[in-house]
C-alpha cells in the first residue's frame, strides 16, 4: 500500500486531541500492520519517522535539480524531445516545478496526469494552485 502525502498526521490518530477530529474517522484501523505487509508512506511531516516508520527506515528524498526536474517533466508527459535534452521549456513549467518542490515523485504523477488529460504545464499549474488535482 502506498500512503502519499500523509502530511496530518492527525488522521492517523497521532497527536488526537489536536484539530477535533472524530476519533472514529481516523484512517489507522486501514492501515496494514501484519509482517507480511508493506506500507510506503511519503510525507513532508518529518515525524512520520519514528511514529509510523521506523526511526531509521525513513529517506529523505532531496529536491531535484531545475534542469534534472525538467527533464523528468518532460519525460513524464511522454515528451519525445526529452530524450536528450530539452530545448526550449513550454510556458509555466519552471513555476510548476517550484510548486512541486522539484520532488520526483510529485513530478512524475504530474507529468502522467498532464499526459493524460492532453493539458500543458500552465493548465496543470492553474489546476494545482486551485486545489482541483
Amino acid at each position: 500500500m502506498i500512503l502519499d502525502n500523509a502530511d496530518d498526521l492527525r488522521l492517523f490518530e497521532v497527536g488526537k486531541q489536536a484539530g477535533g477530529y472524530n476519533m472514529k474517522d481516523t484512517l489507522r484501523k486501514y492501515i496494514p500492520c501484519a509482517a507480511n505487509e508493506t506500507v510506503l508512506w511519503t510525507s513532508r511531516d518529518a515525524h512520520i519517522a519514528g511514529t509510523f516508520v521506523g526511526a531509521r527506515r525513513g529517506i529523505e528524498v532531496q529536491s531535484m535539480a531545475i534542469d534534472e526536474a525538467t527533464m523528468l517533466l518532460a519525460r513524464a508527459k511522454g515528451d519525445p524531445s526529452a530524450i536528450d535534452e530539452v530545448k526550449d521549456k513550454e510556458e509555466g513549467v519552471d513555476a510548476l516545478l517550484e510548486d512541486l518542490q522539484r520532488l520526483p515523485l510529485a513530478i512524475s504523477q504530474a507529468g502522467a496526469y498532464m499526459r493524460r488529460m492532453s493539458m500543458t504545464a500552465k493548465e496543470y499549474l492553474s489546476l494545482l494552485r486551485q486545489g482541483k488535482t
